[in-house]
């Protein structure tokens, strides 16, 4: 059984191939249009690869699934939607009946419509017809946003019996979704609807301080971490309260602060919570797009003024205290103490970490694609599982995109006139150049699935010397000054390098750094003594671990800061060619592009 799997006219549009229940190629449509999240778009570009990658056309594939459940538009959700309840648990949070009635009105009928049935249905249609598939198109099926999300999480973790938890902004009405798996068979047990949800609680925040919801809230995560050394003077730990309060089974939030009301300044929060902000500070106004950077491009200092991160600081520790709250509720319910997640609030690494220690797991698998760009996965998947075909797929690494053979890659560098050297050993080359304080690219084996750069498409330095970071950011990404770099290490050293180490392949679960690691590399630590690291074997990545062991017999510590092939509001490299426009658009010194090396 062949299932494309796609995540579609929504955030972070994708497609997928599973081939006998098994991931066999998948990819991000921004990785080809260049365009950052290609919000809204159909995945035209990544669905042709993905096919092309396993030689296969749309006439082979046997089922297309698709991550929404277009069954429950217009008539289940407007239902829903006219019965919302504001409280899960008896909350003080109740509004007029009129407040729900506008959310089911105007944009909210169109939004209906244009999720149903036939309106995805001939969305998909036509849009293979115009990237040139014009043949039958085969049976396409929906199937509901969570159980996709949980399906990813589970199918490819190692755990025979798990408890998933899927937390993001919605799913149909969903927003928190728990469940139980034994022997295979997966049930909801928990789970939190419309308005109460995390991801709009904290993409409400991300807008307030100026950056972009659904994109931008791990830079509201890096500038919370700098409030950590006044925590115990943060007065809005308390009055986040009137926001969302914390409970024994999770969480409580008052939605009049998020999208249920007027909306003067920006739609994802609304007026009351300008008004409760500045209520109790009359000059912590929402920054707005145009005031965060100054004439030299550089981000404003009002971000760093204590206000501003005081307020980010209990933001994020309130989503990590309702996070917590969430799986220790699911654990005790389930009795299983080994949990999955996914969602796109699980990409908030450093709630990962605390979910870790302290939520009674004892072990944990969080998916590195758990944005809806991996839903597509989990829908292709549950599609498999209904076929009959086995869906366990055990994940090992991300590098599931576009590669390149050398031919190909050399071909790339003489069609743009690029001198380069063929290297005898890229690893040990490259780790020679690092050690000369050199700031290189990083391009081999195939493109990565999800947001992070993890040795294949990566931007790599020494952090030994701590003005690294800066220089990194001025010189190449252009990113805001108070976002971490991570490391990546070897697996066989990590415990010499991170507190209660375990296994963090995918620089998704944030851990504490040992006084070594701070001392050692700390242009790869956090301002909160935290850091975000890959842990590498040299089983699933061989190049990637040879280079990081090279570093090590050069340097004392098999340790590199690697950060994404990118700069700042750009897709992560895909081809040879993005890798070259890149390289020279900025201040890298060197590219290790398959065996072939560049040096400015």
């Amino acid at each position: 059984m062949i299932i494309l799997g796609l995540n579609t006219f929504g955030e972070n549009p994708s497609a997928c191939l599973v081939r006998e229940g098994k991931l066999a190629a998948m990819s991000q449509e921004d990785r080809f249009t260049r365009l950052k999240g290609s919000e809204g778009a159909f995945p035209a570009l990544a669905l042709d690869w993905c096919l092309k990658s396993q030689k296969l056309s749309l006439g082979d594939v046997n089922r297309i699934a698709v991550s929404w459940d277009c069954h429950k538009y217009p008539w289940k959700m407007a239902t829903h939607l006219a019965r919302m309840k504001f409280s899960s648990h008896g909350s003080p949070y109740v509004h007029p009946p009129s407040i729900r009635h506008a959310s089911a009105s105007g944009a909210g009928l169109e939004y209906l419509n244009k999720h149903t049935v036939g309106a995805f249905e001939n969305g998909i249609r036509d849009n293979l017809r115009v990237s040139g598939h014009h043949g039958p198109v085969p049976p396409i099926e929906f199937v509901e946003h969570h159980l996709s999300h949980a399906c990813q999480a589970y199918y490819q973790s190692p755990f025979e019996d798990a408890a998933v938890l899927v937390v993001d902004g919605s799913g149909e009405e969903h927003t928190v979704s728990g469940y139980a798996v034994r022997n295979g068979n997966m049930k909801r047990v928990l789970g939190y609807d419309i308005p109460q949800s995390l991801g709009w609680y904290y993409g409400a925040f991300t807008a307030y301080l100026g950056f972009r919801a659904n994109r931008d809230e791990g830079k509201l995560m890096g500038l919370a971490a700098l409030g950590e050394c006044r925590r115990e003077h943060n007065p809005w730990l308390e009055r986040l309260e009137k926001v969302i309060r914390i409970t024994p089974e999770g969480f409580e939030l008052d939605p009049l602060y998020l999208k249920l009301g007027g909306n003067e300044f920006h739609p994802r929060f609304t007026d009351h919570l300008y008004k409760f902000v500045t209520s109790y500070n009359p000059d912590l106004v929402p920054i707005g797009v145009n005031e965060t950077v100054d004439k030299d491009g550089e981000r404003l200092s009002k971000y760093l003024l204590d206000d501003y991160v005081d307020l980010a600081y209990a933001v994020q520790d309130r989503l990590e205290e309702a996070m917590v709250s969430l799986a220790r509720r699911l654990v005790h319910q389930t009795g299983l103490k080994k949990l999955c997640i996914a969602g796109g609030v699980a990409m908030n690494c450093k709630a990962n970490g605390v979910i870790r220690s302290r939520a009674g797991v004892e072990d944990m698998f969080v998916h590195p694609a758990s944005s809806d760009d991996g839903a597509a996965i989990g829908a292709a998947l549950k599609l498999a599982a209904d076929e009959g075909d086995p869906p366990r797929n055990v994940l090992t690494h991300v590098q599931l995109g576009p590669s390149y053979a050398p031919a190909e890659i050399e071909a790339a560098l003489q069609f743009s006139g690029v001198r380069y050297t063929v290297a005898k050993d890229i690893g040990a080359e490259t780790a020679e150049l690092l050690g000369r304080g050199k700031i290189m690219g990083w391009f081999q084996g195939g493109a990565e699935m999800g947001a992070r750069a993890l040795g294949g498409r990566s931007i790599i330095a020494l952090p030994k010397d701590p003005k690294t970071k800066e220089i990194v950011n001025r010189r190449v990404k252009r990113r805001e000054p108070w976002r971490p770099y991570c490391p990546s290490m070897t697996i066989e050293k990590s415990n010499e390098y991170l507190q209660d180490p375990v296994e963090t392949p995918y620089m998704i679960l944030a851990r504490k750094a040992t006084p070594l690691m701070e001392v050692a590399c700390p242009s790869a630590v956090h301002v909160d003594g935290t850091v975000r690291p890959q842990t590498v074997r040299s089983e699933v990545l061989p190049q990637w671990h040879h280079l990081i062991e090279c570093v090590g017999r050069n340097s004392g510590h098999p340790v590199i800061l690697n950060t994404s092939f990118n700069v700042r509001s750009e897709p992560i490299v895909c081809t040879p060619f993005d890798a070259l426009r890149c390289f020279f658009s900025n201040g890298l010194d060197a590219l290790a592009m398959g065996e072939f090396l560049v040096v400015k």
